[in-house]
Formats: C-alpha cells, structure tokens, sequence
C-alpha cells in the first residue's frame, strides 16, 4: 500500500503490495525488505505517470517502513551474508537511495497510515487513521445536503 503525501488523496492500492509474498521468509526484515521493493517499483511507475502527466512531482518522495531492521538494510552500506538472495531488490532499492531519489525512514507502527487500509482496526484506530490520509466520511456530508433541498 503507497499513500502519497503531501497530495493526501492520491493512493494506490496495487494487488502486488497488497497480497501476500510469493516467497517465504525467514525473517520479518526480509519479509518487509522485499515489500519495500515492491513499493519502490510502484512508486517509481507513479512518478514516471505524474512525469507524463506534467504533474509536480515530489521529490524524493519518502518510503515509509515500521520494521527498523528492513529501514537500516536500505541505507547501510555493509550488504550481509544472510541476505544474499535478495541482491536484486537491495541493489534496485540502495541505488536509488545513495542517488537522492528515496527515502526509506521508519515509522513506528502506531503511526503508520497504510494499516487504516490493510489491517483489521479497533473503529478508534481506524477513524484517526483515515482522518489523517484525508479521506472523509461522505456520508455525513451528503445527509446535510439533502436537509437543505428537503428544506426549499
């Protein structure tokens, strides 16, 4: 799941980064490694759409990881032995970082936006959750609407 900010109401919601991995891990570094790939190559397509669409694009747009290990892996130049096998997307991931093009950042997991969409919320969470990405129950909006019509 990409949320972009500050556009607030662009989103996407890819079936690659909202299923589960094809593969098994070992670890949930990995696990969340390889979703932090996954979400680069749907963030590097969004920006070449806005970059088509002669649309501002923000940059460098900031990757957003609640696993600390996955965040590190990112940025640390030292590639370990453990994780060898995912040499393609470290390499793929890493270059853009060193080349100013992401960020990868942890967030803890309390704060991150994307579970508002993927994961089953207490309605508390939830609500603060979607209030943050901006969206809005319509609802509410539309009843106060049709008050007024009914009113005329």
């Amino acid at each position: 799941m990409i949320v972009l900010l500050p556009l607030a109401t662009l989103f996407t919601w890819a079936p690659l980064l909202s299923q589960k991995q094809r593969t098994v891990s070992c670890s949930s570094t990995k696990a969340e490694y390889r979703s932090i790939a996954n979400a680069t190559v749907e963030l590097e397509w969004i920006q070449n759409l806005l970059v088509e669409l002669r649309q501002p694009v923000p940059a460098p747009p900031t990757l957003y990881s609640d696993n600390l290990g996955a965040t590190y892996f990112c940025s640390n130049p030292v590639f370990h032995s453990r994780m060898k096998h995912l040499a393609l997307d470290y390499h793929f991931v890493r270059q853009l970082v060193h080349a100013g093009r992401l960020r990868v950042c942890y967030i803890p997991t309390a704060h991150q936006l994307a579970d508002a969409l993927t994961k089953p919320l207490s309605t508390t969470r939830f609500l603060l959750l979607r209030s943050k990405i901006g969206i809005v129950d319509t609802s509410s909006v539309l009843r106060g609407r049709i008050r007024e019509v009914t009113e005329i």
